[in-house]
């Protein structure tokens, strides 16, 4: 679906009627949303990933990434729904209860996925996802991704990017064990962290660059 910039199978389904260009190119007809996800479940994913180097090393080759201004490449971390259902579910679902109203609670099976995804000036380019399981914590989960984007492309980016729930000391300390600078959300609720960052910077003046001052254009991180 990265590829197709659409969301969901049911959606390129139908196109079928209205894509001169998906006609021309195929040379064939589309096949059916359910063809197209029984197919896309015997994937073998780590040639699947193989594929994706193979992409990101030829678009990296041509120059085709536009870097931003900053001349840093950010790689966003962070868990993404698939899909949620109350009707049926697989050895891969998760679950959580849903308040329907009064007196009344249903359980719904939903899958997410902890992604890994390159922000450049012109485009997004998804490194690597890796399914949350059930039972599974989803930042746990994040750094074994980290750890294994980072075996695959170690050089594929300076900066990780990542909200308030991978405010963790085990998530921070996994992104700086590897060199890499780490961006991500502070609040209230972090005490103990809170407290640390009050005592870094109390008396420090505020600043509007995120870029430090030593010449060596790094972005500063937590």
């Amino acid at each position: 679906m990265c590829l197709g910039r659409l969301g969901s199978l049911n959606s390129l389904e139908q196109l079928k009627q209205q894509s001169s260009w998906l006609k021309e190119s195929l040379k064939s007809a589309l096949p059916s949303a359910e063809t197209l996800a029984r197919v896309f479940s015997k994937i073998d994913t780590d040639t699947l990933r193989q594929v994706n180097h193979r992409l990101y090393d030829r678009l990296k080759r041509n120059k085709a990434l536009e870097l931003k201004s900053h001349g840093l490449t950010a790689m966003v971390v962070d868990g993404h729904e698939s899909h949620a259902t109350y009707l049926r579910c697989c050895d891969g679902c998760l679950e959580r209860t849903i308040n329907k109203g009064t007196d009344s609670e249903k359980i719904q099976y939903y899958h997410r996925n902890v992604t890994a995804q390159l922000i450049f000036q012109n485009c997004r380019f998804q490194l690597d996802a890796k399914p949350q399981l059930p039972g599974e914590d989803e930042v746990a989960w994040a750094i074994r991704l980290l750890n294994r984007v980072i075996n695959s492309h170690p050089r594929a980016f300076d900066v990780v990017i990542a909200d308030a729930l991978y405010a963790r000391s085990d998530f921070l300390n996994s992104v700086i064990a590897h060199k890499k600078d780490v961006l991500t959300v502070l609040k209230d609720e972090r005490l103990d962290l809170m407290k640390d960052v009050d005592g870094l910077f109390a008396g420090k003046p505020p600043t509007d660059s995120f870029f430090a001052s030593n010449g060596s254009d790094r972005l500063l991180g937590c």
